[in-house]
Parts: structure tokens; C-alpha cells; sequence
């Protein structure tokens, strides 16, 4: 749950800067630049996002009452040199790895095929969700019918 890990980041990164809107605290500094390494850490570029969120902030700010650039680098920066070792480890100890999940994945689609199963999409993934999460599963299926059966018995359902 990857996902989780960077929304604490992302929103440990937001707090400190809208405790301290100009990062002038080396609590907040320190803090804002932790947070995106973590972020990196946890989904790799997706880590970045408070950085543009902070330029955003910036952007939309009133002259001069916004961050500044300089300090956006250099808390960026620190961030990706704090979080490179894994990547650098990772790049020469698993290289194949490493390309396959830090998001290069995206630049070497059909280039060569990726799956590795004969089945199509719809029945791969009912029998690893039958497998994984009986539950979710059966819930999924039975509101279906009571959608319908909601939206028949309601005439002014537009959604249907």
C-alpha cells in the first residue's frame, strides 16, 4: 500500500508549508525536504508532487507572498540527493529491476509484450480478485442488481 505511504509524505510536506508558508524554520525546511525524499522513496517520481504543489502555491500566490524558487530548488534538490542511494544501489545491483519499476516501463511499451498469461483481461483479473478478495468480490456483483432495480423503480434516475 504504496499509495498510503505517499499521501503521509505529500500531506507532511503540505503541513509544513502551510505552517510556514515561507519555509524560514529549519523545522519546516527540514521537514518539507524529509517529506519528498520519502515520497520519492515510496513511488518515485509520484514523491515529486509537493514540490509542484509548492510551485503551484507560488504561482497562484499574491506578489511576494509566495515561496521562493531558489529555496523550492534547493529543498528539491537535497530531497533527490537524500533518496538517490537506493536508486544507485538499485541500478547496479538490480538493473533489470530497476528500470522495470522506477517507471521506464511506460517508455518500452510495445516495444515487446507484457503479459505473460493466454488468458484475456476481464477473466485474469475476476480469478485473482476470487483469490485475493472473495468478499469484495461477491459485494461488487450483488449492488449491481439492486442499481438497477433502484433506478427502474425511481423514473427520475438519470444515471442509469
Amino acid at each position: 500500500m504504496t499509495d498510503i505511504l505517499l499521501t503521509v509524505s505529500a500531506l507532511s510536506a503540505f503541513a509544513a508549508q502551510s505552517l510556514d508558508p515561507f519555509l524560514l524554520r529549519s523545522r519546516s525546511r527540514l521537514t518539507f525536504t524529509l517529506a519528498i525524499a520519502a515520497g520519492i522513496l515510496t513511488k518515485s517520481v509520484a514523491g515529486l508532487l509537493p514540490v509542484f504543489a509548492a510551485l503551484l502555491f507560488r504561482a497562484l500566490s499574491p506578489h511576494g507572498t509566495g515561496l521562493r524558487l531558489r529555496r523550492v530548488a534547493v529543498l528539491s534538490t537535497c530531497a533527490v540527493v537524500f533518496a538517490s542511494p537506493w536508486f544507485l544501489y538499485h541500478l547496479t545491483a538490480h538493473r533489470e529491476w530497476f528500470f522495470a519499476g522506477t517507471g521506464f516501463q511506460i517508455l518500452t511499451t510495445n516495444m515487446r509484450p507484457h503479459q505473460t498469461t493466454a488468458e484475456s483481461h476481464i477473466p485474469f483479473h475476476l480469478s485473482r480478485l476470487f483469490y485475493s478478495a472473495p468478499l469484495a468480490l461477491v459485494l461488487g456483483l450483488t449492488v449491481f442488481p439492486q442499481r438497477w432495480a433502484l433506478c427502474a423503480a425511481v423514473p427520475i434516475c438519470r444515471s442509469c
